[in-house]
């Protein structure tokens, strides 16, 4: 009998929609019904946390001339732990055309003496004093007011390899975006190591991280790009607009980059607040505010944000109350509505699971969004 029923499954549910569906039950077609409208999806996260509602000027613009080859951006707070060996690993790249932009958003602790102790001590280090407003605007902040032909971001808790500055500088001249490996690093342990990318892949640059750090950027990507201000997930820009925006992007095969695992950061402790939401409300950000861009809007890109809008924001927010991920969904289906009323996108370069999920999308049916964000990349 195990054996016929093993037989049936195997013919008649093929597809992974098809056997999730089967694995969950049919009780799962039931969750689509009792939506919230668009407004009330919206009153439900709003009154729940404090989204930002605060404008960002992406259009703003660099304060300074481009005077040197390259100006790394470190946005600093509430890590004293952390902050000398990260201030200490730039200090010691062995590259003189370079500043070191110490941001200090407005730390309750020692952060803020300790990037004045180091400025002192080396002329490349610049340090800039703010409130505290978020990591977005202490990149900003950093972004308007570099000197250099380059870009580069380092988080404060995190620092860099030896060689990592003339690593990466080589290729610039040939590429908008240079990225290198990288590491993870708990309690002064690697746990982790970036693979090597293969030719082909550097080619195609198919493995580009979302996040921002371990690369450096032409200072000309941020004439019309910032960070959106005071949401979390404000690396999404990079996936949604700064990949796919600019074509030409390398790779180099060399750890660069030691990524800390902090028990204290943000990534870290995202599950216990529900500012977890942003992961819908930065990605509404960043679409309605394409065209300020000056990216071209292109199938791939649409792409990026169905993935943003199923895979990605559902494995943020599935364990919370269901009232608040039908909430988040409901609005991402608006959006999509937006997008496609806006955009002409051709489904020739689409895929079978793309088309799923517009559909999903179109039809607001929650539970097949569910099922398909489980595994759509």
């Amino acid at each position: 009998m195990i054996r016929i029923i093993k037989k049936v499954y195997r013919k008649f549910f093929k597809t992974p929609i098809a056997k999730l569906k089967l694995t969950m039950g049919v009780g799962a077609a039931f969750d689509s019904r009792n939506l919230p409208s668009k407004d009330e999806a919206r009153n439900i996260l709003e009154s729940a946390y404090s989204v930002s509602h605060k404008k960002t000027n992406y259009n703003e613009k660099f304060f300074n001339e481009p005077s040197l080859d390259i100006s790394i951006i470190v946005p600093v707070y509430n890590v004293e732990k952390f902050l000398p060996k990260c201030i200490e690993s730039l200090m010691s790249q062995n590259y003189e055309s370079m500043e070191i932009i110490l941001v200090d958003d407005g730390s309750p602790d020692n952060s803020g003496k300790i990037c004045d102790e180091y400025a002192k001590k080396d002329k490349r280090i610049k340090v800039i004093h703010t409130k505290n407003l978020g990591v977005s605007n202490a990149r900003n902040a950093g972004i308007i007011n570099s000197r250099g032909k380059n870009i580069m971001f380092v988080d404060s808790d995190d620092y860099l390899e030896p060689t990592a500055i003339e690593t990466l500088i080589k290729p610039i001249d040939k590429f908008e975006i240079v990225q290198g490996l990288y590491q993870r690093v708990k309690d002064n342990k690697i746990i982790y190591k970036s693979k090597l990318i293969s030719t082909q892949k550097i080619k195609n640059f198919s493995t580009e991280y979302g996040f921002v750090w371990g690369k450096i950027y032409k200072r000309e990507i941020f004439e019309n790009i910032k960070f959106p201000l005071a949401f979390w997930y404000e690396d999404m820009i990079s996936d949604l607009v700064i990949t796919p925006g600019f074509l030409s992007k390398t790779i180099v095969n060399h750890i660069v980059y030691n990524y800390r695992v902090n028990s204290e950061s943000i990534t870290a402790n995202q599950n216990r607040s529900l500012k977890i939401f942003d992961t819908y409300f930065v990605l509404e950000e960043i679409m309605l505010n394409f065209d300020k861009f000056k990216v071209n809007f292109s199938t791939y890109i649409f792409k990026r944000f169905m993935f943003q809008a199923s895979t990605q924001m559902f494995v943020r927010i599935n364990s919370y109350d269901e009232k608040y991920v039908k909430g988040a969904f409901v609005l991402a289906c608006e959006l999509y509505e937006k997008i496609i009323a806006k955009y002409n996108i051709s489904k020739n370069e689409l895929g079978k699971y793309d088309k799923k999920l517009m559909k999903i999308f179109e039809t607001k049916n929650f539970a097949e969004w569910k099922l398909i964000s489980l595994f759509y990349k």
